[in-house]
């Protein structure tokens, strides 16, 4: 524009004539240019800041370890649940002696088992109960106790779930297999103990069980919490009734992933905007106390040098770079490309794609995304796709990595339900 005026005062013979016209437009018009300018320029630059996705900044790494082998310094892996590095405190059962003990969870134990063989001993738990003791400080008490699967795990990635959507981040399934094999133990016999009474040992009998219960396994993952404190001052937001609280996260050398947790009934958040160095959050407060953030942290080439990680990263490759822009491929090459793009299913092959309206046989996968709801399609109406796999070497986890892929395959494929079989 300030070219286009130049070019009409150039045209001007008269010189007086000129150099009024020049103070007149460049000196009234030329910050109002500048300004405009300058908030087009903030505005294109928050729209691409907010419509850019990095997929790799959310990757998920896991592992499985014993309680013996977990490194407590390291800074990539950290167990899912905390408790897990303390074990059982026996103390804090006395808090539940004045309650109902019926549903008292006293440990947990890993089964290393193949998801169908895991399924039956789950079908053969539901009514069984297993005799045990505890030993106080002043009697012994004969219990009972009931042994059902583990669900902690599994609410730690809803949770997470739940964090992509608040902050508007495609999710994408997470595998971490060893998660569904934990049985827990539960207290399913009342004990009433005396206020002075303290508990020195629980032992239970868990007959074909007892041998699983050596080692103390812990599963781990590349997600933790970062403290923060509100430092900054708050911006009055666009509309002039809100307020903008800035973040701006430090430099790491992993270029870690950011979720923001904004408890929105605590601190009034109606927006939560990432950008690649911070956080944008739009509420209804001037100021915000508990902040609550997320990371999900980049491995170093050191960190993948054990062998037990497991990851739902895509494989390096053009067409899997490609398909990240969000296009919808409605093919059966598309659903052959999602099922090798992870470097997870690498050893497993899918060999045939087939819709049915419904399948006689067992099928061997499981719905890793259970907590995702379809209120517009309803399961009855659905097809089903059966996705047959092959694979060379089998283990304890192939069929839970072929839930891991078919369950991605039904996020891109809501339309149907997708189930997988082994040959």
């Amino acid at each position: 524009m300030k070219k286009h005026w130049h070019d009409i005062i150039n045209k001007i013979d008269n010189l007086e004539d000129r150099r009024l016209l020049r103070d007149v437009l460049l000196g009234a018009f030329s910050n109002i240019e500048d300004y405009t300018n300058e908030q087009l320029n903030n505005i294109k630059k928050r729209v691409f800041e907010e419509s850019k996705f990095t997929e790799q900044d959310f990757n998920i790494y896991t592992s499985l370890v014993t309680k013996d082998t977990y490194d407590p310094i390291n800074d990539f892996l950290f167990p899912m649940e905390p408790e897990d590095l303390n074990g059982i405190d026996l103390e804090e059962l006395l808090k539940f002696r004045d309650e109902s003990e019926e549903n008292l969870i006293l440990g947990k134990f890993y089964l290393d088992l193949d998801y169908l063989e895991l399924k039956e001993i789950h079908q053969k738990l539901e009514k069984r109960k297993f005799s045990g003791k505890i030993v106080t400080n002043k009697s012994t008490y004969d219990i009972n106790i009931t042994l059902a699967p583990h669900e902690g795990y599994k609410a730690q990635v809803e949770k997470l779930y739940m964090l992509h959507i608040e902050n508007k981040m495609p999710w994408k399934t997470v595998l971490n297999p060893g998660i569904y094999k934990f049985i827990e133990i539960r207290l399913a016999s009342h004990v009433e103990l005396e206020k002075q009474e303290k508990i020195q040992e629980i032992t239970f009998d868990l007959e074909e069980f007892d041998s699983h219960q050596l080692a103390v396994y812990i599963p781990l993952w590349n997600v933790g919490n970062v403290p923060l404190t509100n430092q900054g001052f708050p911006q009055p937001a666009i509309n002039r009734v809100h307020y903008e609280h800035e973040i701006t996260f430090k430099e790491s050398a992993r270029k870690n992933g950011y979720l923001f947790d904004s408890d929105n009934t605590l601190n009034g958040v109606i927006d939560v905007r990432l950008y690649e160095n911070g956080v944008l959050l739009t509420s209804q407060k001037d100021d915000i106390t508990n902040w609550k953030l997320w990371h999900i942290l980049h491995p170093l080439p050191q960190d993948l040098e054990n062998q037990n990680v497991m990851t739902n990263a895509k494989k390096e490759s053009f067409i899997n770079h490609y398909a990240m822009g969000g296009r919808t491929v409605r093919s059966t090459g598309e659903i052959y490309r999602i099922a090798n793009a992870y470097i997870g299913s690498s050893k497993l092959k899918l060999v045939n794609v087939e819709i049915v309206n419904h399948i006689n046989e067992n099928i061997d996968t499981y719905a890793v995304n259970y907590f995702l709801k379809d209120d517009i399609r309803k399961d009855k109406d659905k097809k089903i796709m059966l996705l047959t796999f092959a694979i060379e070497n089998m283990n304890n986890f192939t069929r839970d990595e072929m839930s891991f892929i078919t369950s991605e395959i039904n996020l891109q494929f809501p339309e149907y339900e997708c189930v997988g079989k082994l040959i």
